[in-house]
Order: C-alpha cells, then sequence, then structure tokens
C-alpha cells in the first residue's frame, strides 16, 4: 500500500507543520480523536495525572477525517473492493 507522490509531499507538509508548532511552542494533545493546541508557554504538558486542570480550552483543530483513538485495540485496514 504505497502513497502516491502527492501524497506523501501532504504527509510530509503534515510533519513540517507538527515541527512548526514545536518551534512556536504549541502542545499537540490528541483527545479521542480530537486534536487541541495550547500556549507552551501556559501548559507544561498534557498526561493523565488528576493534579492539575481537566484538559478544557485550547484551540480544537477543525479535521474533516476523526483521528483513530483506539490506543488499546487492534487495528484493521480495510482494503477498497
Amino acid at each position: 500500500m504505497q502513497l502516491t507522490k502527492e501524497q506523501i509531499s501532504a504527509v510530509k507538509g503534515l510533519e513540517r507543520a507538527f515541527a512548526k508548532c514545536a518551534d512556536a511552542n504549541v502542545h499537540i494533545h490528541n483527545h479521542y480523536g480530537m486534536l487541541i493546541a495550547y500556549d507552551g508557554n501556559v501548559v507544561e504538558k498534557v498526561d493523565d495525572k488528576e493534579t492539575d486542570t481537566p484538559c478544557t480550552g485550547g484551540y480544537t483543530l477543525k479535521i474533516k477525517d476523526h483521528l483513530d483513538s483506539w490506543a488499546d485495540d487492534s487495528h484493521f485496514v480495510h482494503k477498497k473492493e
């Protein structure tokens, strides 16, 4: 299942966007398949320890495809016929 050159270029653009966010001190958090961006000047990290503020606020990215959030389950690729 190889990607086309155009698809590879799009994925590399996504990689560059994540690197640009890191350079700009933006924390990206996956919350049940939604990406949320937090200001790294205010938020140190997001984890599962109940010692601070619940995950609220931030900037929710509007993404057409719902991202995978089945961390503990098996995953299966379903090919088109």
